[in-house]
């Protein structure tokens, strides 16, 4: 049976992913997350039971693990936090922005942000660090130290290559 998951409305997909999972229907539920809208897959995400979620966040590809968890609250958030190994909190921060991580990380109680930073390489953990420092409501505590620098002289085709090189670097 053929599946085209754009045609579903939030509320079918809602009540039809608990069922994928049960069945551990795990090619489905990879096309719907490649397929659908993930911050309103993140509203349907955050209606799972705990042992539902970590399921679901195990099978997906790590980059939309990491973007569905940026569009996910800081209670669900820490949850998953909680609930996952050490390997793979490490996985969705790999995936994920500094920004976002800084966003989440002011969410998080103290001994959570510590266990993210115990989790983290030490490079990424400076970063993180140094965006930490800045006050609330800063340029600094907006920015994000992700970016490509391109010059006036680069061919469209340069441009690309450096945007993906970039992209690749950043989902290590």
């Amino acid at each position: 049976m053929e599946y085209n998951f754009l045609e579903y409305s939030k509320e079918q997909l809602s009540s039809l992913l608990p069922e994928l999972i049960k069945n551990k229907k795990v090619l489905l539920i990879r096309e719907i997350f490649d397929e659908y809208n993930i911050v309103d897959l993140s509203e349907i995400f955050s209606e799972l039971e705990l042992d539902e979620a970590i399921f679901v966040f195990k099978i997906l590809p790590k980059d939309i693990s990491a973007e569905l968890f940026t569009y996910l609250d800081s209670e669900h958030q820490e949850r998953l936090i909680s609930a996952l190994s050490s390997m793979e909190v490490k996985n969705i921060l790999d995936n994920m922005f500094s920004d976002d991580i800084i966003d989440f990380l002011e969410e998080m109680p103290a001994n959570v942000i510590k266990y993210i930073l115990e989790n983290v390489p030490a490079d990424h953990r400076k970063e993180i660090n140094t965006l930490l420092s800045y006050e609330e409501n800063t340029a600094g505590s907006v920015m994000s130290t992700d970016f490509v620098e391109l010059h006036e002289e680069d061919t469209v085709e340069e441009a690309i290559i450096k945007i993906k090189n970039k992209l690749k670097l950043l989902k290590r």
